[in-house]
């Protein structure tokens, strides 16, 4: 048993530093939840990414390429499954160390349910 707990600790490990990698390349791309916008003023098209942030709408403009754009957004969307999948699996792996040793996400021992 000691062996098998050794095992998932260095995978929940493994995982949260991932976890953290991805969250930090998160923070480089674009807002979560955003819509391009084009408009026309003075005759050119500019293209705007539409969010909301709190009670605020935020318009920025897209300094990039459009279609360097939409590469960062599709990205991030790719980043957030991972990020979906790495949840998940700490979850079992949190589910499967219940009551053996201290849950280093939340600095407490887990304990299983009577």
């Amino acid at each position: 048993m000691p062996y098998i707990v050794g095992v998932l600790q260095e995978e929940q490990a493994r995982l949260l530093s991932q976890m953290n990698d991805y969250m930090n390349e998160m923070a480089k791309l674009p807002h979560i939840g955003g819509n391009i916008v084009e408009k026309q003023i003075s005759g050119n098209v500019c293209y705007y990414y539409t969010y909301n942030e709190g009670n605020k709408t935020i318009n920025e403009i897209i300094q990039k390429n459009l279609d360097e754009f939409k590469k960062m957004l599709a990205e991030r969307d790719r980043i957030l499954k991972i990020i979906s999948g790495i949840e998940e699996d700490l979850a079992i792996i949190d589910k499967a160390l219940v009551g053996v040793v201290p849950n280093e996400r939340t600095n407490q021992t887990i304990q299983r349910n009577a």
